[in-house]
């Protein structure tokens, strides 16, 4: 055959069933039909190609789909808050943030768990933020009113209310928090507001009660006790309505609080008790009453009570005054004795007047106060037996008179209670004699006047403007404006006050007091004062009514009064100064100097004479250097002001002052007129020296040998000077203003002001007492400079520097500068028991009387050079002292000087001994008055290890615990103590083991047992240093284990279960182990070939493991994939290990095998390892619905296949024109290249046209699937297939197999297969020659 007529042998396609490719070929002699005498143009090639391609992926992808199912993936989570970013997007949450409001709260959790906003952290907008709502209170983050009582949760947890946000009612009282805190006011957080034993809510709703008051009704009982106790109205005064409040009853009179009359005798208990009668006695009868319905006056009474007899009230209603008259007894009926006790008892009482709106009773009388101005005296007389009432020289009686106020209208009872000197008063009350009981009708006028009264006097118009009130602008048209009784206003002037006991005066003298009379309506009136007047003077405004009081009875209120008793408004108070003359200057003006030595300053003190005739004036006082002609001229100062009356001004003259000086004393009346005139009756001069007088020294000179060769000299600065220095002088005799020339002082310092101190170094020559002085020199800041006595001045600087030497020095000072000698320090030692302490041992100097010891402590590296060193030295440090014997025969002393924990060091002490004269030896010497110690308080370090441990897990076993110390050991041995997971000790304080004589190492050998509970192991270890120093040593890094784990396999299941995997399988491995403590590694380990020779035991390898929170405490989950291609085919085993911390393990195996299957041309599946073994068992089929998407899926795949199928017979069927030679060309280059050689194709072999070995022949019809098979394996567009290896088994006896032997050609593809089955080279052809 010619190369255009070249025919395709065959045509593959792969189609994918349940992950195992399966192959399909068409008959040979179906493919020879089909191509015979037709050909393929290059395009019709390429849409052929293009549709085998795309059914080929179509195909694919059913079976794919098929095999593993549809399950969408999961999207990307960037920040891990449970929600995938597409949703985060699209949600307005930020992806890459796991809180995107920042409320401490995760998205996920707030979208999912919590129903928040993840965008805002306050989503309900009661101002908490979500976390602390959702973590720390415990309110619904998405309601501002968690319970709902009407106050937001942040409102019930600020600190002002602290409710519960959680509880509409925190209280339990009934009512609802926001109605307590807004409605009702009461407190949220008590149950019982108001204290009464009521319940908030049980007020508010069932005794309708006040919660904020425990006695609603104000009738002396509580809410509670009128509810539960007494069955009383808590909210009446007087429930039962008999004039008696419920407390009185109950308390006072005992009578039925519920029952207005509780004796039943036809009078209600508060007539009863009104008129003396008993309200619980029935046999009582109620008080006669005569036919004119007055209470008859008792005529039975007890003098010896001493009761005021008689008493009556009468009431005049023209000056509105009562008269209250009574007498004193008489004393008949009484035996002699009794009249003349009583008489003499009577000389010494006062009588006490009550007034009362009711009867005045025993009871009531308790409330009331006696009037204070009625008090009266029972007795006057000298003669106590004239005492008693009679005529002639015995007592006539008692009258006083009470001035009723205006604007009262009522009956009113008195009463006369006596008093005895002992403070005994009358205890029964007489009708008639001591108390009123037919009552007076008081009724007075009402206050019928203006109000308000003012009064400004206005200097430069020369007026007083009075303006007021008026009666009507405040109670309309209730006084008569217009017609004959139209009210007139009256204007009154007076020099002195006005009130209702002197105000009937006015009206008597009205050209003396009357200034004008007024409209009705007029509200204002200006006085025009006369010139050149001065006067302090009241006002006053009435109304005149004519026939107020009936025809011709005309009235003008000149009480004054107010209803209270004030005095009324319509008259001033404060009288208004009305003056319109100029003021006189004051005269008698005197400057009068003062210096203050001590100070350097003093006081100059103007005088004068008040101007006569004025009144509130105000004196001003001027100062200038020159003689004052105007006040406003420059250099005239005002210094001050004064009020009338206070005749002098004292003015501070400053330190420096040295020169005459003009003072002058003007002055401004009460209404701002002024008189500024100066002269010789108003103006002094004074010469003021402040300088010369001062005693410019500092003070409080003191001077002290303070030891060392010192002696400190200290002063207070001298006041009043700046920027001065300070000179100190000694002498050896008492410096004088004298001597200071004649034997002039040594200077021995000079100090600059602020530092009032100075130590002078005494010299060794002194032999003598000293005597110290300081001096000030200064400048002074004078405004002249002259020559003073005793003074120095430096005319350079312009300074002076007294040397009067009044109160700057001090002396004789005793100066001894020889110290004492040096210490002896017997020893030193660190005492350990109890608190640690140095303990330093120090002898007495019996030279010396008197002297004091100081320890001194040196930590410096370098305390000592050359064996000595100083305390003057700033690396010693005082730590002790001073210290004293007790006697002068006491040798030696022991001092302890605590020492704080954790140190280690060398420490260098020293003593040193202090005389009287505060000399102190400095000079040290090493091991004599200065010794070293070792402070070492602080434990030793250790470390703890267990030998030959692997890790830090044990199991059951015994173990070495070892110890190591990091410095030298003492004699105490180290003790461990190992503590299991619940806290029992294992172990207690038991001694460990020296490795040596000298040696750091300490060892313990432990067994842990298995009754040890696995989990965490604390050992202790308390080690001792040289020093008995001790510190304990914690390890918690070790675990008991003595369990093994449990591993649990899933997959791969074992053989006998099917576990069978194919070529393009993955081997599936995983599981999960959990332990008591925890999992160490997962392991796992191949032997592949199983039972054959070539069998092969891998290595052990470990595995990835997966945690996660939901997974078992102390578990581990692992999951890997091999694939099956890896593994020949044929059986192999798995060996799974889990290894626990301490080396326990659990293993698990399990034995599989891979198999390699074809489909022969009968359509047959054919595997090679399965036939060898017994069939399996067929899985049971899924199933699954008609429309279920995996079918869904298929349908329309498979409605594609068919479709396309058509596409390629139509293209084919249609493709027989004939083409070009270079579309031939072309197609059948192509064709090559479809069929992945470029070599001339034998069109014989390929159409089975050509002569063939009949041998041959028939070794191809056997091998034909094969080799069909090898072909499709081998080239797939020009890839190669993977291709296992085959074992040849013999045949079973008892059934019969297919076994296909390879040839050698495949044999020899086997060879080149790489460890993954991948082909390392082309596939052979063979090439079929046609003859």
């Amino acid at each position: 055959m010619s190369k255009g007529n070249q025919k395709i042998t065959n045509f593959r396609a792969n189609m994918p069933y349940n992950g195992v490719f399966m192959r399909q070929s068409l008959n040979q002699n179906q493919r020879h039909s089909q191509l015979r005498g037709k050909r393929m143009d290059g395009t019709s090639r390429l849409r052929a190609l293009f549709i085998v391609v795309l059914m080929l992926l179509a195909t694919w992808a059913q079976g794919a789909y098929a095999s593993t199912g549809f399950e969408p993936m999961n999207g990307s989570d960037e920040d891990g808050d449970g929600i995938p970013d597409s949703d985060e997007i699209a949600n307005g949450t930020d992806p890459s943030n796991p809180d995107t409001d920042g409320d401490g709260l995760n998205d996920g959790d707030e979208v999912n768990n919590y129903g928040t906003d993840p965008t805002n952290n306050d989503t309900d907008g009661d101002q908490i933020p979500d976390n602390l709502e959702i973590i720390n209170f415990g309110t619904n983050a998405t309601n501002p009113d968690t319970d709902d009582d009407g106050l937001l949760d942040w409102q019930e947890l600020d600190p002002n209310n602290g409710t519960n946000p959680l509880n509409p009612d925190s209280d339990g009282d009934g009512l609802n928090d926001s109605a307590e805190i807004i409605t009702y006011l009461t407190d949220p957080k008590e149950i019982d507001t108001d204290g009464d034993s009521l319940e908030d809510g049980e007020e508010v709703f069932v005794t309708n009660t006040d919660p904020l008051n425990s006695d609603t009704d104000g009738d002396g009982l509580p809410d509670a006790a009128e509810v539960s106790q007494y069955n009383t109205d808590p909210n009446l005064l007087d429930t039962d309505g008999d004039g008696l409040n419920d407390s009185d009853e109950i308390t006072n009179h005992m009578t039925d609080a519920l029952n207005p009359d509780s004796d039943g005798d036809g009078y209600t208990d508060g007539e009863e008790v009104l008129n003396f009668t008993n309200p619980n006695d029935p046999g009582d009868p109620a008080p006669e009453i005569d036919d004119g319905g007055i209470i008859p006056d008792d005529i039975d009474f007890d003098q010896t009570e001493l009761p005021a007899i008689g008493i009556s009230v009468s009431y005049d209603p023209i000056t509105e005054k009562s008269t209250i008259s009574w007498y004193n007894i008489d004393g008949d009926g009484l035996s002699d004795q009794e009249e003349f006790n009583a008489i003499e008892s009577l000389s010494s009482s006062v009588y006490y007047v009550y007034r009362h709106t009711t009867r005045i009773t025993q009871i009531n009388l308790q409330s009331l106060q006696p009037i204070a101005e009625l008090t009266t005296n029972a007795c006057e007389s000298m003669n106590s037996f004239l005492c008693k009432n009679g005529t002639g020289s015995f007592h006539p009686g008692h009258s006083v008179e009470l001035q009723i106020g205006p604007e009262v209208s009522g009956e009113f009872y008195y009463a006369i209670i006596t008093m005895q000197s002992d403070g005994t008063e009358t205890t029964n009350l007489y009708c008639g004699q001591n108390t009123l009981c037919n009552p007076v009708n008081e009724t007075t006028e009402p206050v019928r006047t203006p109000s308000l009264l003012s009064a400004t006097f206005n200097s430069q118009s020369e007026t007083t403007t009075l303006s007021w009130v008026n009666y009507n602008q405040l109670n309309a048209g209730e006084l008569p404006e217009t017609g004959a009784n139209a009210l007139n206003i009256r204007v009154w002037r007076h020099s002195n006050p006005i009130n209702r006991s002197n105000g009937f005066v006015l009206p008597t003298n009205p050209s003396l007091f009357l200034v004008t009379t007024l409209t009705p309506s007029s509200t204002t009136y200006a006085i025009d004062v006369p010139p050149n007047i001065q006067r302090s003077v009241y006002y006053s405004v009435t109304y005149y009514l004519p026939n107020h009081l009936g025809q011709g009875l005309d009235y003008e209120d000149l009480r004054f009064e107010l209803p209270d008793g004030a005095v009324n408004s319509n008259t001033l108070s404060i009288p208004v100064i009305e003056d319109t003359s100029n003021p006189v200057i004051p005269e008698d003006v005197l400057a009068d100097f003062e210096p203050a030595p001590s100070l350097g300053n003093g006081v100059t003190n103007i005088s004068w004479t008040d101007s006569p005739g004025e009144i509130g004036e105000i004196y001003t006082i001027w100062r200038s250097r020159l003689p004052i002609e105007d006040v406003y001229e420059p250099g005239v100062m005002m210094l001050g002001s004064s009020m009338e009356g206070v005749t002098f001004y004292p003015n501070q003259i400053n330190r420096g002052t040295l020169g005459y000086y003009y003072y002058c004393v003007t002055i401004e009346d009460a209404n701002g007129r002024t008189n500024l005139t100066v002269g010789d009756s108003n103006c002094a001069m004074v010469f003021e020296n402040t300088f010369d007088p001062w005693i410019a020294e500092p003070t409080d000179i003191s001077a002290e040998y303070i030891g060392n060769a010192l002696t400190r000299v200290t002063w207070t600065d001298q006041i009043g000077v700046e920027g001065e220095i300070y000179n100190i002088w000694r002498s050896n005799s008492e410096i004088t203003n004298d001597t200071f020339s004649s034997n002039p002082p040594t200077l021995v310092g000079s100090i600059e002001a602020g530092m009032g101190m100075h130590d002078v170094e005494v010299d060794g020559d002194w032999s003598q007492d000293s005597y110290y002085c300081v001096t000030t020199k200064a400048r002074y800041n004078l405004e002249e400079f002259q020559n003073f006595v005793d003074r120095e001045f430096d005319e350079d600087t312009g300074t002076y520097e007294d040397f009067r030497f009044v109160q700057n020095c001090i002396g004789p000072i005793a100066e001894d500068i020889s110290p004492p000698r040096k210490t002896p320090l017997n020893s030193i030692d660190v005492w350990r028991v109890g608190d640690v302490a140095v303990r330093v041992n120090f002898q007495q100097i019996i030279e010396e009387t008197g002297e004091i010891y100081y320890i001194y402590r040196c930590t410096d590296s370098e305390c000592f050079e050359d064996s000595v060193s100083s305390l003057e030295l700033d690396i010693w440090e005082l730590i002790e002292g001073p210290i004293s014997f007790a006697s002068e025969d006491e040798p030696a002393q022991t001092v302890s000087i605590p020492i704080q924990a954790g140190l280690d060091r060398e420490v260098w002490y020293a003593v040193a001994a202090m005389d009287t004269d505060g000399n102190l030896q400095f000079d040290l010497e090493e091991n004599y008055n200065a010794r070293l110690v070792n402070e070492d308080t602080l434990g030793p370090s250790l470390s703890i290890s267990v030998l030959g441990l692997q890790g830090s897990s044990m199991k059951e076993g015994t173990y070495t615990i070892q110890a190591v110390l990091e410095e030298a050991a003492g004699g105490n041995l180290p003790k461990i103590t190992i503590v299991n997971s619940e806290g029992s000790n294992v172990v207690m304080g038991l001694a460990m083991t020296p490795a040596g004589a000298m040696s750091n190492v300490y060892t313990y050998q432990f067994t842990l047992s298995a009754n040890v509970p696995a989990g965490p192991l604390s050992i202790r270890v308390n080690g001792f240093d040289e020093f008995g120093n001790s510190a304990i040593t914690q390890a918690d890094n070790y675990s008991a284990d003595g369990l093994a784990p449990t591993l649990t396999l899933y997959s791969p299941s074992s053989q006998s279960a099917g576990s069978s995997y194919r070529y393009g399988d993955n081997l599936l491995i995983s599981g999960g182990a959990i332990d008591d403590v925890g999992i160490g590694s997962i392991q796992i380990r191949f032997t592949r070939n199983l039972g054959m020779q070539s069998e092969v035991v891998e290595a052990w390898q470990n595995l990835d493991v997966l945690i996660d929170e939901e997974s078992e405490e102390n578990g581990v989950s692992f999951f890997v994939t091999y694939a099956a291609k890896n593994f020949e085919i044929g059986e192999h085993r798995l060996e799974v290990k889990a290894l626990d911390l301490a080396g326990n393990w659990d293993d698990a195996q399990v034995e599989f095998f891979v198999d390699r299957c074809e489909q022969i041309e009968t359509g047959e599946l054919q595997c090679v390892f399965a036939e060898s073994l017994e069939p399996e068992t067929e899985p049971a089929p899924i199933e699954l619905e008609a429309l279920s998407p995996p079918y869904m899926f298929a349908y329309v795949l498979a409605a594609f296949n068919i479709f396309a199928f058509i596409m390629i017979i139509l293209t084919l069927t249609t493709a027989g024109r004939s083409p070009s030679s270079d579309e031939e060309d072309e197609g059948e280059d192509w064709m090559k290249e479809f069929i992945g050689t470029s070599a001339e194709p034998d069109m014989d072999a390929i159409m089975d046209t050509g002569k063939q070995d009949p041998l041959e022949s028939s070794e191809s019809d056997v091998n034909q699937s094969k080799t069909l098979d090898d072909e499709d394996d081998d080239e797939l567009f020009g890839e190669a297939a993977p291709k296992p290896k085959r074992r040849e088994r013999k045949k079973s006896s008892g059934r019969k197999r297919r076994v296909r032997r390879s040839n050698d050609d495949d044999d020899d593809d086997d060879d080149d297969e790489d460890d993954f089955g991948e082909s390392s080279s082309k596939p052979k052809r063979r090439r079929v020659n046609r003859k």
